[in-house]
């Protein structure tokens, strides 16, 4: 009975979890094959450089990775002398003080210097007002935790970038997102063709009263009749989504727009190893970097479980003999 209702409850989540795209006007992400993925996985360290390159060539413009300081790129194969050499050259700089304890220089800008090892990755934008400023009232988002907090983080974040914008989605992947924006229209107008009939009936009521009292001669207001709902548009194309002109069609995007146009195209980044720079490629690499900087422990993590496991294994096999031991004189 116990089994029966995990195995339900189980159920349940995993409906919800992939219905959750459909009901909020998106696709479902596309699968990948990821190596930290399953008890033993563990990153692909080539990967993540090529991600972390991806990402602070492309992305560190506009989105921060606020958590990670430029030391712990030690931790995915960049050695002490890449990383001061990464950290020295970074275009934005840590805002410090001159010798007279000034913030600021003679021309009102903040005085800074550049990163070392221990600091953070510097943000972008030096607040919210400026960021939401340079982007059409849009923030971006910090990227330290972004794929632990999206349901099914690595394959959406992936899916967005590499199969979501118009130009790269495939078209079954357009059909299924014109599929469900036409599915949600038509509950909609259903729900709205439902409260219509319901106000039809009332206003009904009110103009009989509003006509006995008006017979009777005596003063009243003459009730609005409520309007029908117009039919919605058959979505057959990307414009028919409705889009404002400030939002891009992303199919994996919940409402299918987002403010973000699309970062990643075909040799946006020219890899050092000879990698090809495909757009797919690209995706690849700079999700496994925010997977690694999501959880950078996660591997100590899988180890400490397996040990674990090993030993409570071990200590179960030690007492099931000392349990044969201790009452093999009682039978």
């Amino acid at each position: 009975m116990r089994k029966s209702v995990l195995l339900f409850a189980a159920a349940i989540l995993l409906t919800t979890a992939s219905g959750a795209f459909a009901a909020g006007g998106a696709v479902h992400p596309v699968q990948r094959d990821w190596s930290h993925t399953g008890p033993f996985g563990t990153f692909d360290r080539a990967a993540v450089q090529r991600g972390f390159q991806v990402y602070r060539e492309v992305c560190a413009g506009c989105h921060s990775v606020r958590l990670l300081a430029f030391r712990n790129l030690q931790e995915i194969g960049f050695s002490e002398d890449q990383v001061k050499a990464i950290a020295k050259g970074w275009d934005i700089g840590i805002p410090t003080t001159d010798e007279d304890g000034e913030s600021i220089n003679e021309d009102g800008e903040p005085i800074t210097r550049a990163p070392i090892p221990s600091d953070r990755i510097p943000s972008p934008y030096a607040n919210e007002k400026q960021a939401r400023a340079a982007n059409n009232g849009a923030l971006p988002p910090d990227l330290s935790l972004m794929i632990k907090a999206r349901i099914d983080g690595a394959n959406y974040v992936y899916s967005l970038l590499a199969h979501g914008y118009e130009d790269s989605a495939s078209e079954d992947t357009l059909k299924e997102a014109f599929h469900i924006e036409n599915t949600n229209r038509k509950h909609a107008y259903e729900d709205a063709m439902k409260q219509y009939d319901d106000d039809l009936d009332k206003y009904q009521d009110k103009l009989e009263a509003y006509q006995q009292a008006v017979a009777g001669g005596r003063k009243a207001k003459e009730p609005k009749k409520p309007e029908e709902p117009e039919k919605p548009v058959v979505v057959e194309s990307v414009e028919d989504m409705g889009l404002s002109d400030d939002m891009n069609f992303n199919a994996f995007f919940g409402g299918w727009g987002i403010a973000m146009a699309a970062p990643l195209s075909e040799e946006a980044v020219e890899y050092s190893d000879g990698t090809a720079p495909t757009l797919e490629q690209h995706a690849y690499d700079v999700v496994s970097f925010m997977t690694w900087a999501a959880e950078p422990r996660m591997e100590d993590r899988k180890r400490i479980g397996i040990k674990v496991l090993i030993f409570l294994l071990i200590l179960t096999v030690l007492l099931y003999f000392v349990k044969r031991k201790v009452w093999s004189d009682v039978h």
